[in-house]
């Protein structure tokens, strides 16, 4: 037997054990397209303090069936009011400008009073699941590109 042959011979081989993997690649797939969801959402959260960016996760993923689920979340108490936007009530706020900028303090006796109005949302958490829908296909096949070389690699001996 040629050595293309035994290396295909072992590549079917490593074949054959992926296909007992199913679940496993379908969970990991699913996982890393909810990272890159966390990581898209991270990059269009705006940032005052980082708290709301850093407060991105993401679930484990969990089989139902031959469909594996997997959320992300974002725990922080103000995060809905920035991704969907919120209603701003009229009221007096402390602090001074700084240039462009208010400074907020609490102990102030100078501030501004806020208008009764909408402040829309960032919709950074959307946008990155809206991406992921667009491109799930494109980043699955990549994903398992990788992991058919792996295979490959593993079979013909390579490390």
């Amino acid at each position: 037997m040629s050595a293309n042959a035994k290396g295909f011979e072992s590549l079917l081989i490593s074949m054959e054990r992926l296909q007992g993997q199913t679940n496993e690649i379908t969970m990991k797939c699913c996982h890393r397209l909810a990272l890159r969801a966390v990581n898209m959402a991270k990059k269009g959260t705006p940032v005052m303090d980082g708290d709301l960016k850093k407060a991105w996760a993401t679930t484990k993923p969990v089989m139902n069936g031959n469909v594996a689920s997997c959320e992300m979340t974002n725990n922080m108490h103000y995060a809905s009011w920035v991704e969907d936007g919120h209603r701003q009530v009229k009221r007096w706020v402390p602090g001074s400008w700084m240039g462009n900028r208010f400074i907020y303090n609490g102990s102030s006796e100078s501030g501004m009073m806020l208008k009764p109005k909408w402040i829309p949302g960032f919709h950074m958490g959307r946008r990155a699941i809206n991406n992921i829908d667009a491109n799930a296909q494109k980043y699955v096949k990549n994903d398992l590109d990788v992991i058919m070389k792996q295979a490959a690699v593993k079979a013909g001996g390579k490390k």
